[in-house]
């Protein structure tokens, strides 16, 4: 009998102890930068106005001349090959 008084004692002694962890402060926020908006373009003087309209004539100008290369060159090449077709048919023949 003596035994098991002595472990109902032992269960009777421990006790459980709960801890609170200890908080931690709060690092401060960061405060982003507002977005700049953009400046507004100015308005152009007359000049300015006529030189840009003369710079984007001349870039259509060269686009074109440019198209009209490459289509050149094209037909260039496509009447090479039917040439070449027709002097290898020729040859085939004789």
């Amino acid at each position: 009998m003596m035994l098991m008084a002595g472990g109902s004692t032992h269960a009777q002694n421990t006790k459980t102890v709960k801890v609170k962890p200890v908080k931690a402060a709060k690092p401060p926020k960061i405060k982003k930068p507002k977005k700049q908006k953009p400046p507004k373009p100015t308005a152009l003087t007359p000049d300015e106005k006529a030189i840009k309209k003369a710079n984007e004539k001349s870039v259509r100008e060269q686009k074109k001349a440019f198209e009209k290369q490459n289509k050149q060159q094209a037909k260039m090449f496509k009447a090479q090959q039917n040439a070449l077709k027709k002097s290898v048919k020729q040859a085939k023949k004789n």
